[in-house]
């Protein structure tokens, strides 16, 4: 979707802001300021995930 709404084939409404803020695990306010904070911390879930992602490319799991 947010592909999409770059590329300015989808309209942005607060449904669609709302569900955003939701899986990104941030605020509506967040997304909508024009100036991004000077540090951003990843969701603490997004690590962990990232590790998770790590060992399934490392033991070949991926396409499992």
């Amino acid at each position: 979707m947010i592909s999409q709404i770059e590329k300015g084939n989808a309209m942005l409404s607060f449904e669609i802001i709302s569900k955003l803020a939701e899986r990104l695990n941030c605020s509506i306010t967040f997304l909508l300021e024009e100036e991004a904070p000077e540090t951003v911390s990843p969701p603490p879930s997004i690590p962990a995930q990232l590790v998770r992602a790590e060992q399934y490319l490392e033991s070949n799991l991926l396409n499992e």
